[in-house]
């Protein structure tokens, strides 16, 4: 693990340095594409047209392969791929609801497959076995109504006064959950990402044969796979993000004009683990109100600050500009970047990830037979109908 770690932050020290001989190329783009930018808004009065001229100046990543360089996208086709959906406005009430139906769906159906091999039937993964229900993965990527939350660190430790105070300052709830960490916030303009994934291969996780052998994913592995997602995305807008001692994704305080902390949280993880299976997962600052973390020691961290996307990029102001009046600038921009998060995520996962209300688009069905198909569209209705009745 030490040795996996030690790899990590060499990759992190690449994305350094990528992203400084970087930045000015992307703020080159970035300025000629204003200037037919202002054209674009003008033909459509659409965020989604303001998005579309947005998108990073990096096509892809330009960061080192992820440290589990054997899972490769090139035969995605024959692992599971993974349902996901972007939800706009979630309370986190109901957030912790929707994760609970999820998990409880995910390890039942682990229970099925671990039972079908133990009686002789092969394994529910792509390409083998019957084609009744296969064991999708799900991503749930949101944005919650502002929100403090603690983690299991501070459980119980923290008085009800303590969420009264904040939400007599901020209007925010206030709410104590199983995931790890201690007190962050939670709002609109960050893009929170809620994995509810099998670590273990029993349950179909859909990963090459080298890691059915394991047996399972290390959950220090997977957050570091999370982090590496976090550290991809930043490099595609030009931050020089990397990896600390601390869980997380982190930015030099000198890389930014505003001066606030040596080092400040672009991105935040904390997971949670029931019978193999995650819940809880990432945060992803893009355009969030930072204020709100004035309130509170992030983390435990009282040395440390927050940053966000916008901070970072010096295009910001001018995006705002372009917006058709009447938009709210940061949720456009968190939409902008749901693309750019599900790109990173099948790097880093080798799966594909299917957007749960677009899946008859045919990119991700090349090289799947009819049956599996058939078998993934089963398994993508019954999420979408477990969503459904959670939600509403």
């Amino acid at each position: 693990m030490l040795t996996y770690r030690r790899k990590l932050l060499a990759a992190s020290s690449l994305h350094s340095r990528y992203s400084r001989a970087c930045v000015s190329e992307v703020v080159a783009r970035w300025t000629r594409a204003l200037k037919t930018s202002a054209a674009v808004a003008a033909a459509s009065q659409s965020s989604e047209a303001v998005n579309q001229a947005f998108q990073p100046a990096c096509a892809t990543s330009a960061s080192p392969p992820s440290p589990w360089d054997r899972l490769n996208l090139d035969d995605a086709a024959t692992r599971a791929p993974i349902a996901y959906k972007y939800i706009p406005h979630l309370p986190y009430h109901t957030g912790l609801k929707l994760q609970e139906a999820l998990v409880q769906r995910r390890v039942a159906m682990m229970d099925e497959a671990e039972k079908s091999a133990t009686s002789g039937q092969k394994d529910l993964n792509i390409g083998q076995g019957p084609s009744s229900r296969l064991p999708i993965d799900v991503i749930l990527l949101l944005q919650h109504d502002p929100v403090y939350t603690g983690g299991r660190r501070i459980r119980g430790a923290s008085s009800a006064s303590e969420g009264l105070r904040l939400r007599e300052l901020t209007g925010a709830d206030y709410h104590e959950t199983l995931r790890g960490g201690q007190l962050t916030y939670h709002g609109p303009g960050q893009l929170v990402g809620y994995p509810i994934l099998a670590l273990t291969t029993k349950g179909g996780y859909g990963y090459s044969e080298e890691m059915r052998k394991m047996g399972r994913l290390p959950v220090r592995c997977y957050v570091s796979l999370l982090e590496h997602m976090m550290i991809n995305v930043a490099a595609r807008y030009g931050i020089p993000a990397s990896v600390t001692q601390n869980t997380g994704v982190w930015v030099p305080g000198k890389s930014r004009v505003t001066e606030l902390k040596d080092e400040n949280k672009i991105g935040a993880i904390g997971i949670h683990l029931t019978h193999n299976v995650t819940s809880h997962g990432f945060a992803l600052n893009c355009t969030t109100d930072l204020s709100y973390f004035d309130q509170i020691i992030a983390c435990g961290l009282p040395d440390k600050g927050a940053t966000s996307i916008a901070v970072e990029t010096p295009i910001w102001k001018d995006y705002q500009s372009l917006l058709p009046n009447g938009t709210t600038p940061g949720e456009v921009f968190v939409e902008a970047v749901v693309p750019v998060v599900v790109d990173e995520m099948e790097k880093v996962l080798a799966r594909k990830l299917v957007n749960l209300d677009a899946s008859d688009d045919s990119a991700w069905k090349t090289g799947r037979s009819a049956a599996d198909l058939e078998s993934i569209e089963e398994s993508f209705e019954d999420i979408r109908d477990l969503i459904q009745r959670t939600l509403y």
